[in-house]
């Protein structure tokens, strides 16, 4: 018995030490790699490299290498983090020796080159930026508008403060392309207090395209693309995401966003929601009494593998929101509304504060379907095709009488389906070709039941495009070719005055022509060059054509033009950039557009008494003009902790028959900001800080002193600058991450008011404004 146990004793140890050495050859595993700069090709030193599971952190060298020792066999999560980057996250299955090569867009809030190159591989000799999902995160409380104008050469026409449109050099409305995850956004885009109908919580990214090239998507607007993308679903087995909590004090505003995706096999999913809600805004002096807004907003997305070259994809977003209207700015007479035009303070301005979002308002809808396919028919060719339907449900509500106030004023109805199907290659001798066709649907009503004759009619508008775009290297050299037949087809049944009021029809065709080409090269790092040229046209819109009424959002009387013809532009830009590793970059950028036919919105100088109050009018008018300017962007780096940024941005116009100034263009404009980022992380206990900055921003903007006292109805408001000041940094807690982002906006609590705020006409701009955005990655 006693060499029985003993012999098992023997084979217990022979196995517990098999077991053993089994157990630290599994623990014997490296992870190594290199870390460089997608946008530079350069190696980066000091990014933080964390492992999730393991609560171990490392620190990139100074040749960009990073190694991590004796680890066990497992699934572990890398964490990527350095000061001006978006975060990379990795997951990796380790069972060996592992090297893994890290790209970090490093320059994604400074400067993109002139030539770009996106993760497809595309290259354009357009002139563009790309905001990217960190800075998006940051920005929660902003919407689209906002966030794009820390671009130079871009800004926002607005009405107050929750309602803004993008303006890139000088152009909004029809004439700027939206495009939400690859389809153009469709609504009633022509009012300037029509805001695009899109959460930008919602994508991991927003470009911007300011030259002639933005021709060649679809919209073909001529003053060029914003486009919000959501991004493709990390191919990733476990659940991550974020939650982000987000709060400002003007307005006592707060909000969530959550986001969540997986991906199992062949499918993955990912999906957002996002809630808002702030009441009353403030200026310095006074409360903006009705301009509350709230939004309630959703998207999802579904990814499917059908096969290595068949890929399928479905997204759907809700968009819901209610946005208050000065209440201040709408008057009821004549003569109260010359008084009210430029006073200090605007009419029925109370002294509380409320969250209440009474009439004037809007409620907003929009709803986006999308399938879309992608077949490879090799590793340069594929097909790819999809079919969208929006539906976007407006309802504008004016102070009626009679215990009206709760029937819209104005309810419209628009639903449109767009297809599109496109081929691109790729040929051995550096030629890429993308051809395709695209169509569009609209049928756009009125809901009869308001009571009130509607500002535009009820109107089908059809349009079908063909289209082709390549690019072709020679040497150093990059060329770029497009060119974009349309045709637009409208159905309308436009009211006119008379008693009772007549319905006429009308039936118009328009033809669409757009020729895009371009040249890129780079002499050198610190010299690269860029041309662009481009001419398009397009045909007025409905409102442009029909307008006949209360605009009740700008409180203002518009009027259309049936004799409006097609506007045509030719577009050229010019830029020089360049940059020196991580420590200098630039891109100076001149541009000329020059119209034939530009239709403009222009205030008539007549105050029209009606039924529901006294408003300004104003009339859609067309003539020759030119728009030109110049945008500059500079990043310099002091050391790597001191970062100056500059951003200078002018424009001009003129109508050149007329031989005045082009009114609603943006006021020359500089921001600059310093920064200091903390080098090194901080450690307690087991929270890792790092990432930490703070920046100081300067904005001034000039007076509009180009305009004439004729051409509006109040006289365009003083220069004013305007001073931000914000802290960010990052938490590493032991298998999460947190971003905490604290700011002050107008921080000296500066009296202003903004050109291209219609507000202005009846009250100051914002005041001073803590806000807070605290993000959760799991």
């Amino acid at each position: 018995m006693f060499k029985y146990n003993n012999k098992c004793l023997i084979i217990c140890f022979l196995l517990c030490g098999l077991f053993s050495e089994l157990k630290a050859n599994d623990c014997n595993i490296n992870i190594s790699g290199h870390i460089h700069d997608e946008s530079t090709g350069e190696l980066l030193d000091h990014v933080h490299i964390y492992i999730e599971e393991l609560a171990l952190g490392a620190v990139s060298e100074d040749d960009g290498n990073f190694i991590f020792e004796d680890l066990c066999a497992g699934e572990y999560h890398l964490i990527f983090s350095h000061i001006g980057c978006n975060p990379k996250y990795v997951y990796l299955n380790l069972v060996q020796d592992t090297f893994v090569h890290v790209l970090l867009d490093h320059h994604a809030s400074e400067l993109e080159g002139v030539v770009i190159k996106d993760k497809s591989g595309k290259e354009e000799t357009s002139n563009s930026q790309t905001i990217g999902s960190a800075q998006i995160l940051d920005e929660a409380n902003s919407n689209l508008a906002a966030i794009t104008e820390t671009i130079s050469g871009v800004s926002s026409i607005r009405n107050g403060s929750g309602i803004g449109k993008p303006v890139i050099h000088g152009l909004y409305g029809n004439r700027i392309a939206i495009l939400n995850n690859g389809v153009r956004q469709s609504g009633q885009q022509w009012g300037i207090d029509h805001s695009p109908e899109i959460d930008p919580l919602s994508a991991n990214e927003i470009k911007v395209i300011k030259g002639a090239a933005s021709l060649a998507h679809p919209g073909s607007g001529l003053g060029g693309v914003v486009i919000s993308s959501p991004g493709k679903i990390v191919r990733e087995p476990h659940l991550h995401g974020n939650v982000v909590m987000l709060g400002e004090s003007n307005g006592r505003g707060g909000g969530l966003h959550i986001q969540a995706n997986q991906y199992a096999g062949k499918v993955g999913w990912k999906i957002t929601g996002t809630i808002k809600k702030a009441g009353d805004l403030r200026s310095p002096n006074y409360f903006l009494n009705n301009t509350g807004h709230e939004a309630y907003n959703f998207t999802g997305q579904l990814e499917h593998s059908v096969s290595e070259k068949l890929k399928l994809n479905f997204y759907g977003s809700t968009y819901n929101t209610t946005i208050g209207i000065l209440r201040g700015s709408h008057i009821g007479n004549r003569s109260d509304l010359i008084a009210a035009l430029g006073s200090d303070v605007p009419n029925f301005t109370e002294p509380d504060f409320s969250y209440a979002i009474d009439a004037p308002k809007q409620k907003v809808q929009h709803h986006l379907l999308k399938v879309s396919s992608k077949y490879f028919i090799s590793d340069d060719s594929w097909l790819e095709a999809y079919s969208a339907f929006q539906l976007n449900d407006r309802k504008e509500f004016d102070i009626r009488r009679s215990g009206r106030t709760e029937i819209p004023a104005l309810d419209l109805n628009q639903q449109t389906w767009s297809n599109s199907i496109s081929f691109q290659t790729a040929t051995k001798n550096d030629l890429k070709i993308k051809t395709g066709l695209d169509s569009e649907v609209i049928f756009n009503r009125n809901d009869s039941e308001t009571g009130i004759l509607p500002i535009i009619p009820d109107y089908n508008a059809f349009e079908q495009a063909a289209f082709i775009h390549g690019t072709k290297r020679f040497g150093i050299v990059l060329s770029e070719f497009g060119i974009r037949y349309g045709n637009v087809i409208q159905r309308v049944k436009a009211i006119e005055d008379g008693s009772p009021p007549l319905i006429k029809p009308y039936a118009n065709n328009f033809n669409r022509f757009t020729f895009i080409g371009g040249l890129s090269t780079s002499i050198n790092d610190l010299f690269n060059i860029n041309f662009n040229t481009g001419y398009a046209n397009r045909n007025p819109n409905v409102n442009e054509l029909y307008s006949n009424g209360l605009h009740q959002g700008v409180s203002g009387i518009e009027e259309g033009d049936v004799d409006l013809q097609n506007e045509s532009a030719l577009k050229t830009t010019l830029s020089f950039s360049g940059r020196k590793k991580d420590r200098f970059s630039y891109e100076l950028l001149g541009y000329f557009q020059a119209f034939s036919d530009y239709i403009y919105l222009n205030p008539t100088g007549e105050i029209r008494p009606t039924i529901r109050g006294s408003f300004p009018v104003f009339k859609y008018e067309q003539e020759d003009a030119d728009i030109f300017g110049l945008d500059f962007t500079a990043f310099y780096a002091i050391n790597p902790s001191l970062i100056i940024n500059s951003n200078v941005a002018f424009v001009r116009g003129r109508l050149l028959d007329s031989d005045v100034p082009v009114i609603n263009l943006p006021s020359d404009n500089l921001r600059h900001s310093v920064s200091y980022r903390f080098g090194e992380a901080l450690n307690f206990n087991k929270v890792h800080f790092e990432n930490m900055e703070i920046g100081l921003t300067h904005r001034y903007v000039f007076r509009q002193g180009r305009i004439l006292e004729w051409q509006d109805f109040v006289i365009a408001p003083d220069a004013y600058q305007l001073y931000s000041l914000e802290f960010s940094g990052d938490l590493q807690l032991r298998k999460n991450r947190m971003r905490i982002k604290f700011g002050v906006d107008n921080l000296l609590d500066t009296v202003y008011r903004d050109y291209l705020n219609r507000q202005r006409y009846f009250a100051d701009d914002l005041g001073r404004n803590f806000n807070l955005v605290v993000t959760y990655k799991f």
